[in-house]
């Protein structure tokens, strides 16, 4: 479900049986509550202003709000050889497929990211999901299942970072202009010409889908100092753990 509007829920942390949902005051969260995530989203201009437990399913109306429960699913993490799987073409766009888009929407957004892969969550499809809408303009969600670069140019050099390599960011240089396509969601074509900041992202998640990381693009002696890092990192949190 593609949505612009979102409602706070509070308190975030407590919200369960007989606790409701309040309005936000333009705020882009949508809280956990049973390891799900809920949307509250008005249909009309005339909207309630909350919701209890128990009007909530999988998906359903109560009053002027819609509601959705989607789950979030574990990010795959550097040095995961998961990661470095390429993804399988994407024949049939059915109902499974959809549910698999609404998650990985649902976990870019609370990671938070500004885009996903569909093998940083363990699932070797072509699919991407992306959003660079700044926070406080709601949610602009764009699908791209089976994208490809089909012509780019120009140079240009940004500070990565992603959600599979925690804790590190780099410079990578990568082509100013591309032009990818691929198909939405409903399965239309898509044709996209996108500079800067999007050029950036589209490039940075078809990597994923071929199992590349832009920490391959750094020099060896950045990715041997990460690596000693992030297990350092590692040990500590399971010393933390026991």
């Amino acid at each position: 479900m593609e949505t612009h509007s979102f409602y706070k829920i509070s308190p975030a942390e407590n919200f369960g049986k007989g606790k409701q949902a309040q309005k936000g005051l333009g705020v882009a969260l949508i809280s956990y509550s049973r390891g799900c995530r809920i949307s509250l989203v008005p249909s009309s201009e005339s909207f309630c202003t909350s919701i209890t437990w128990e009007s909530l399913t999988s998906k359903t109306e109560r009053g002027n709000f819609e509601v959705s429960m989607s789950e979030t699913l574990k990010i795959y993490t550097y040095p995961d050889p998961v990661l470095r799987t390429s993804t399988e073409e994407v024949v049939d766009i059915d109902e499974e497929t959809q549910k698999l888009i609404d998650q990985m929407a649902e976990t870019m957004y609370a990671a938070p990211g500004i885009g996903l892969a569909a093998n940083q969550v363990g699932v070797a499809k072509s699919i991407v999901v992306y959003d660079l809408t700044p926070k406080d303009k709601g949610r602009n969600l764009s699908v791209l299942i089976n994208p490809e670069i089909v012509s780019s140019e120009g140079r240009i050099v940004f500070d990565e970072a992603c959600l599979s390599v925690i804790d590190f960011s780099a410079e990578v240089a990568r082509s100013a202009m591309v032009k990818v396509r691929g198909f939405d969601r409903h399965g239309r074509p898509v044709d996209i010409e996108a500079e800067g900041l999007l050029a950036i992202c589209l490039q940075h998640e078809i990597d994923h889908l071929k199992g590349k990381l832009f920490i391959d693009y750094v020099s060896s002696l950045k990715r041997a100092l990460y690596k000693k890092k992030l297990k350092k990192m590692m040990k500590k949190s399971k010393v933390s753990n026991t």
